[in-house]
């Protein structure tokens, strides 16, 4: 499944109709967010090869639905992915890198623990009174400089 309006959906529409590539790929709009965890809980792999990130929040729903995770390491993502710990980190944004990548996570014989490694940090690191607690730090610290 390809997710997404982004500048690329025409060509990417065009190759998947040229090489007949329907029955295998699905082109979707963006999901909307009540129904991201239904979409997420179909998947088995979040392939995110950004060139540019903050702290995505697709990594971070992915992981708490058991999704494994392939992305570059941009932004906040090397904070949650860890090669072959929590997910697999992709060397750049090419094609034959993704493809080697699908293939070593295909094969990866602890997948099943890297997914549960990937669930169990967000449950321990990113729940609600984690971020409240966070949040509420970041604030006092900010206020008592003032």
């Amino acid at each position: 499944m390809i997710a997404g309006n982004g500048s690329l959906r025409d060509k990417i529409n065009h190759e998947l109709e040229r090489k007949n590539l329907y029955s295998k790929v699905k082109l979707t709009d963006w999901i909307p967010q009540d129904k991201l965890p239904e979409q997420l809980n179909d998947l088995r792999f979040l392939i995110l090869p950004s060139r540019m990130e903050g702290l995505p929040a697709i990594i971070q729903q992915a992981m708490a639905c058991g999704v494994v995770v392939l992305a570059t390491p941009v932004g906040g993502t090397p904070d949650l992915v860890k090669n072959e710990e929590t997910g697999f980190i992709l060397d750049n944004d090419s094609p034959g890198c993704i493809a080697k990548t699908v293939i070593k996570a295909l094969e990866h014989p602890e997948l099943i623990q890297i997914s549960q490694n990937a669930r169990r940090l967000i449950e321990r690191e990113y729940n609600y009174e984690v971020s409240l607690r966070k949040c509420e730090k970041t604030l006092c610290s900010t206020l008592s400089r003032n």
